[in-house]
């Protein structure tokens, strides 16, 4: 579960919500720092339950390419 692809994806999530928040909107560091690694944990989260097929909603191995990225984007 913990994999390349995860961590790469929560730091960059993480970087991005992060900075996104500190900058413009002046949010203090800290709470930004926290609410970027929590946005970033479910981005990295995000390709594992796609292809899951337990949940329902879920896609196959082969269509959920498109359905990750849209739903990465969307996180």
């Amino acid at each position: 579960m913990f994999t390349g692809q995860f961590a790469v994806l929560t730091v960059i999530v993480a970087g991005l919500v992060g900075s996104g928040l500190v900058v413009p909107v002046g949010t203090p560091p800290l709470a930004a720092a926290c609410i970027g690694l929590s946005f970033g944990a479910i981005a990295g989260l995000m390709p594992a339950v796609v292809r899951d097929g337990r949940f329902p909603g879920t896609l196959s191995s082969r269509r959920a390419r498109p359905a990750m990225l849209v739903a990465t984007l969307i996180v």
